[in-house]
């Protein structure tokens, strides 16, 4: 499956990347290449008929706003609904395996607390951490939403109402490079950190590193096996 994504994003991204070449969208847009009217800032067709101003690659605004909004809101429709999607199958799981009793078995959580995972409190443990993975995916995304509305914003106050405040684009494109640290901070926060460093980058971007696990010593192993021997048979 995997395989399967990397293909589809590969594809995707080549088709938007080169479409736009035979078309002769690609033009000078300040600083860099985009997809742009010449001259730039030239009133298109679509917009003001015959007092159009446009020589070249006209009422390219409408291509610049389809490939500026529409795959990054539709990845992140996508992204929410896969992750709804594995997170019912999940609970689904879990509600299955708990009508079934079946042998003691004794695991360790995250917390360092000894549980039979046919239990209610070994129950509690698993649908604890679905949430906990599942927060964590949904932090991602607010990430990923975060930084890319004030672009979308921006685009749609350029090409469609022709208004444009250079502090907000200046801030638009400082905060758009800005999510892969913002994801390495999602990343941190149920992480223990071994180096004085990290745990003082957790503590200054109030990231929440997860516990200590706690080893199971011999007395323990001892008395939990008397305990599954003398009532755990399933």
């Amino acid at each position: 499956l995997e395989v399967w994504f990397h293909g589809i994003i590969w594809a995707v991204s080549l088709v938007c990347a080169v479409y736009p070449i035979p078309l002769g969208l690609y033009n000078p847009a300040w600083n860099i290449c985009w997809i742009e009217a010449v001259p730039m800032g030239c009133l298109p067709s679509g917009q003001y008929g015959e007092d159009a101003t446009c020589t070249k690659a006209d009422n390219a605004w409408k291509h610049a706003i389809f490939f500026t909004i529409f795959p990054v809101w539709i990845s992140l429709f996508l992204s929410f609904a896969f992750l709804f999607m594995i997170f019912l199958t999940v609970r689904q799981n879990e509600a299955k395996m708990s009508k079934y009793a079946g042998s003691v078995v004794v695991m360790v959580s995250n917390d360092g607390d000894l549980y039979d995972s046919t239990s209610s409190h070994g129950n509690r443990v698993n649908r604890k951490r679905s949430l906990r993975v599942a927060n964590q995916a949904l932090f991602y995304l607010f990430v990923f939403t975060v930084c890319f509305t004030p672009d979308t914003i921006n685009c749609v106050m350029y090409y469609m109402f022709n208004i444009w405040y250079f502090s907000f684009d200046f801030f638009t494109y400082t905060l758009l490079p800005l999510q892969g640290f913002c994801n390495f901070l999602v990343f941190c926060r149920n992480r223990q950190m071994k180096t004085r460093a990290g745990s003082v980058a957790r503590r200054v971007f109030f990231c929440k590193a997860a516990p200590p696990s706690r080893k199971v010593s011999s007395g323990d192993r001892t008395s939990l096996d008397r305990n599954s021997n003398s009532g755990g048979g399933g």
